[in-house]
């Protein structure tokens, strides 16, 4: 299974700990009754567990030095259901959740914390997700959210 995704750490002033940029998903595009549990697996250790992990560290070091922000990059994804993508949805509703509790926990502090929330962008998701079926990638890059072109 291929990953579209990119951890953007930039260094800040010495001492100082900058702020993360996480910007990783993987789906594969996958009616919910052909889902496999590695591939479920997979998205979430990915876009979920990946992302609670990075925010959790950076946190960290946040606190630990008095200031920083963590925006965590979902998607619209986390509040619509898409077709053939009820897992990637979860998985995005789950680092919505991340994001909310990172912000609840370290209330009190000088950490904030936020989630970006895209909309269709053009990367190469569409064509790793389609496994490099550029025809249904670019049927789905045009496509409105939630509309199948599949059948």
């Amino acid at each position: 299974m291929r990953v579209a995704a990119t951890l953007i750490l930039p260094s800040g002033p010495v001492g100082q700990p900058a702020p993360p940029s996480r910007l990783a998903a993987i789906s594969r595009a996958t009616p919910a009754l052909d889902v496999t549990a590695a591939e479920f697996d997979a998205i979430f250790a990915v876009n979920a567990r990946g992302t609670f992990l990075t925010a959790q560290a950076a946190g960290r070091r946040m606190r630990d030095a008095g200031r920083g922000c963590i925006v965590l990059v979902s998607s619209v994804a986390a509040e619509q259901a898409w077709a053939r993508e009820s897992v990637y949805c979860a998985s995005k509703a789950a680092e919505r959740a991340i994001s909310e509790g990172l912000k609840i926990d370290l209330m009190g502090t000088a950490v904030r914390v936020t989630s970006v929330d895209p909309g269709m962008v053009e990367t190469d998701f569409s064509r790793i997700r389609f496994r490099g079926d550029e025809d249904r990638a670019a049927k789905a890059d045009a496509a409105e959210v939630g509309f199948d072109h599949s059948r």
